[in-house]
């Protein structure tokens, strides 16, 4: 049928809205149906994705997808990573050999990693793992491994130059407060939560000051370490919420 493209994109963006499975199989035979159907279909189908022990791992998105900027890794506009209760997720070797795939993301927007241990990788691998999206992010959420060095967290940070939302332990603020879709150009935000959040956490970046600070008190929380945090970018605050102050 000689349908012009921007309908069948409409078609397909509503098949996406009503395909509540799970396995989305709605839009997975949508993408099968024409080749006018399948970019638009995998826009939806690899927006987002996560690697994770008990889920999906790297090398079965390996063994599927060929490397490259203009496979399907196109679509990809959220990434997870989370690791396991050790903070292993994998080992060197295996993400030199997963780097071609990392470098294939280059439209990433919303990067979450969860408690993977990075200290004994080499600073110039993590680098070659992120640098492809580093500029496109605009979201990060990254819950620290409890070992992390301080350089390895000022090295991280560093990547990120234009990340509009900060993220560090959030999942003890009320819901709405964070946005899954970065709105565009927004005031940058600083968010964190609990007693694990050394202060060395949140600094190290030149590039990241905040606007707009939430902090989330834990049971061991001082005064003295909340005026180390709210201290360096008190000079532009528009927003500060302090939330379950507890002592001092």
């Amino acid at each position: 049928m000689n349908i012009p493209q921007e309908l069948i994109d409409k078609i397909i963006d509503r098949v996406w809205d009503v395909d509540d499975s799970p396995s989305h199989a709605a839009t997975k035979a949508a993408s099968l149906i024409s080749r006018a159907w399948v970019d638009r279909s995998q826009h939806h189908l690899f927006r987002d994705i996560q690697f994770s022990p008990l889920g999906p791992l790297p090398v079965r998105w390996c063994d599927a997808v060929s490397p490259g900027p203009n496979g399907v890794s196109r679509h990809v506009r959220s990434l997870t990573i989370r690791a396991e209760v050790n903070g292993w997720w994998m080992g060197e070797e295996s993400l030199e050999y997963g780097l071609p795939f990392f470098n294939s993301f280059r439209n990433i927007q919303v990067l979450r990693v969860y408690y993977w241990d990075i200290e004994h990788f080499p600073p110039e691998i993590l680098t070659r793992c992120f640098t492809s999206f580093a500029g496109s992010v605009r979201v990060l959420q990254w819950d620290p491994h409890p070992q992390i060095s301080r350089e390895s967290w000022t090295h991280i940070v560093g990547l990120f130059p234009l990340v509009d939302c900060l993220l560090l332990y959030p999942n003890l603020f009320p819901t709405g407060l964070l946005s899954d879709t970065p709105p565009g150009p927004t005031r940058k935000k600083l968010v964190l939560s609990g007693d694990r959040v050394p202060q060395y956490f949140v600094w190290g970046a030149d590039n990241l000051r905040f606007q707009e600070l939430y902090i989330r008190c834990g049971t061991r929380t001082t005064l003295q370490s909340i005026f180390s945090i709210v201290g360096r970018d008190a000079d532009q605050l528009e927003i500060l919420s302090i939330a379950g102050m507890r002592r001092g």
